[in-house]
């Protein structure tokens, strides 16, 4: 009642329950007496017990004891929290730990809640939520390469794994970046990322699904082309060794890398775009070519890829953005800046 002042003596904390209750009926849930910890009406068999002995970020809980109407404060690991004084009786407050409580092994893994009458302390860890990976970059990479992994939650990092492959760790992981090397015979893999709070999966895999070119053509694979002439260099390497130069001999000349023939099933393989890597010879600053999928040109079905003097740009195309074909036979990258004679160097083709 508000009349009711509650106990005067110091405040006891004698457990810690969540403040909600599913039924065994899916879907049902039942109103709780916070004072008790029962349900209004009996469908359990065996009663449920909501005692928990350890707390997460962004969850609300129910702190039962004695002597607790005139809570002034509570704090998890030195960090204070809201609470609604509305929500508050002798025997039980209703609190939310909020976003930005503190976890992990420095933490002190206490509840300190005060009262107009004294404070208590209760052993009450908060743990780490489970990592979250955004992005990796770049998305293919050689063995020893550096590859780049950004998210959240990072602390306390246990492995970082190319699918259950162990990889090395480069440098001081933060809370939102971590540095790798490439394990080696890796060419397509997903990212694990596991800390003290659990396990992270990348969205997307690691390596191509259908690699082109990478130090050669893989199997079916071959180039063709019209006023253009394609050979494999050791210079201007994108990774590993090899990459090939194209050299545009004519307007809108040509370089088509095709399957010999066959066709991939996109939806089969899982495919979703195509990447690639341009190195601009001289003179190719701002310059243009198109890219597009299986003989065809027409708008809608390709892509305008601006070039860069000097060094390689990374590029992905969604399959969405050319044409959405159900088949992949042939890539053609077309010259469209009229600049021709002209130079580009192509690495790490394939699709992703």
């Amino acid at each position: 009642k508000k009349q009711d002042n509650g106990g005067t003596g110091a405040p006891k904390i004698t457990r810690i329950a969540v403040y909600a209750k599913t039924d065994t009926i899916p879907g049902v849930v039942h109103r709780i007496d916070l004072t008790t910890n029962q349900t209004y009406d009996d469908t359990r068999v065996v009663p449920f017990d909501s005692t928990v002995t350890l707390g997460r970020v962004n969850n609300s809980y129910v702190i039962i004891g004695e002597n607790l109407k005139t809570t002034k404060s509570i704090s998890f690991n030195g960090k204070d929290v809201y609470f609604n004084p509305t929500l508050v009786t002798d025997k039980s407050v209703l609190v939310s730990t909020g976003e930005f409580v503190p976890y992990g092994p420095t933490a002190n893994n206490q509840l300190v809640l005060t009262t107009n009458y004294g404070s208590v302390s209760y052993t009450f860890p908060i743990q780490q939520p489970s990592p979250n990976i955004v992005t990796f970059a770049p998305v293919v990479a050689g063995a020893g390469d550096i590859v780049t992994i950004t998210g959240m939650i990072f602390e306390n990092l246990v492995s970082v794994k190319f699918d259950n492959i162990p990889a090395e760790i480069v440098g001081t992981p933060t809370k939102t970046e971590i540095k790798v090397k490439v394990p080696a015979n890796i060419s397509q893999a997903f990212l694990y990322v596991q800390t003290a709070g659990g396990i992270a999966k990348s969205l997307s895999p690691f390596g191509f699904k259908a690699l082109v070119y990478g130090d050669g053509y893989s199997t079916a694979w071959s180039s063709t082309g019209y006023n253009s002439l394609t050979t494999e260099v050791s210079t201007n390497v994108k990774r590993g060794t090899l990459a090939l130069r194209c050299d545009y001999t004519g307007g809108y000349g040509a370089y088509r890398a095709g399957y010999n023939g066959a066709t991939i099933n996109v939806a089969a393989a899982g495919i979703t775009a195509i990447k690639l890597s341009i190195f601009g010879g001289p003179g190719s600053e701002g310059k243009k070519v198109n890219i597009s999928l299986n003989d065809t040109y027409a708008d809608g079905k390709r892509v305008t890829l601006f070039l860069t003097e000097g060094k390689y740009t990374d590029y992905i195309i969604p399959l969405s953005a050319l044409g959405n074909p159900e088949t992949l036979k042939e890539i053609i990258l077309q010259e469209f800046s009229g600049f021709s004679p002209s130079t580009i160097y192509i690495d790490d083709l394939g699709f992703i």
